[in-house]
């Protein structure tokens, strides 16, 4: 470890004519430190029109042309620039090397490719992608899916939500929803009729939307011993209602929907949260 051979003295601006040896053995240790990492990890610079297949030496480099980059050339993304960063085993037969896209390419700062060269042989080149996490509506987390060049949501939760207030035609009680992932279901709580003008009760926002042909003919039931059911239908997908014209006398009714979506996640929740999200 490099150590200063003398100390500034106080109140005296330590970068002073009269403090050159102090400022000496400053720069002398940090070209040390510099030295140190250089050699850990050497920078090696631009790597020009080389295919990257031959370049072998600890070190980090730097692509700057995308007319450089080709397949041909080794390179894992056809005009991809950025940085690559090479580690070696012993010779130049057992090397990994990893390549950040950087600049003007969708994947950039989505993930970095990683391949290794065994017993002189390159493997192909793996993407390992980074996740982003989003909170604003519930939780969701997405990777990058870098053959399609887009993120794909591989978790979501919106949690529980009460959208009673939602409920629309003059239906009243409660009425429930959650998406998780792609999955959407609606929990119906003592729906009630009576002062209705129509069979429709809701309509699902943006990003709850309901896949034509996804949803199972879903069945309310009364709260009685022996329940009366109506079928909860979901036509084009836009609005949940109860398929027969005696809703106003049916009675209250209780049951569960089941459907999927192809919406994008939402940007907004309905109504409000019921509970919180779970963690684990």
């Amino acid at each position: 470890m490099a150590s200063f051979t003398s100390k500034p003295v106080e109140g005296q601006d330590p970068w002073a004519a009269t403090d050159l040896a102090w400022r000496a053995s400053v720069e002398a240790a940090v070209n040390a430190t510099e030295a140190t990492a250089n050699a850990a990890l050497p920078i090696k610079g631009n790597l020009g029109t080389a295919s990257l297949d031959t370049v072998f030496a600890d070190g980090t480099y730097f692509q700057h042309q995308s007319v450089n980059a080709t397949l041909a050339n080794g390179y894992p993304v056809a005009g991809g620039t950025g940085c690559l960063v090479v580690s070696r085993r012993a010779d130049d037969n057992n090397v990994v090397h990893t390549f950040t896209l950087v600049g003007a390419i969708a994947a950039a700062g989505k993930g970095s490719f990683q391949r290794v060269r065994v017993s002189g042989a390159w493997q192909p080149w793996q993407f390992i992608p980074s996740q982003r996490v989003d909170q604003t509506a519930g939780r969701a987390i997405y990777t990058w899916d870098n053959l399609n060049n887009r993120e794909q949501l591989v978790y979501g939760f919106t949690g529980i939500r009460n959208v009673s207030s939602l409920l629309e035609n003059g239906w009243t009680g409660s009425l429930y929803l959650w998406r998780d992932g792609y999955d959407l279901v609606f929990i119906l709580a003592g729906l009630d009729g009576a002062a209705a003008t129509s069979g429709t009760f809701f309509t699902p926002p943006q990003g709850f939307l309901i896949q034509t042909n996804s949803s199972t003919s879903a069945i309310a039931h009364t709260a009685t011993n022996l329940p009366t059911t109506r079928r909860v239908s979901t036509p084009g997908g836009n609005t949940l209602g109860v398929a027969a014209s005696d809703y106003q006398t049916v009675g209250a009714l209780y049951g569960r929907v089941d459907a999927r979506t192809t919406n994008a996640w939402p940007t907004v929740l309905p109504g409000t949260a019921v509970g919180s999200i779970p963690n684990a």
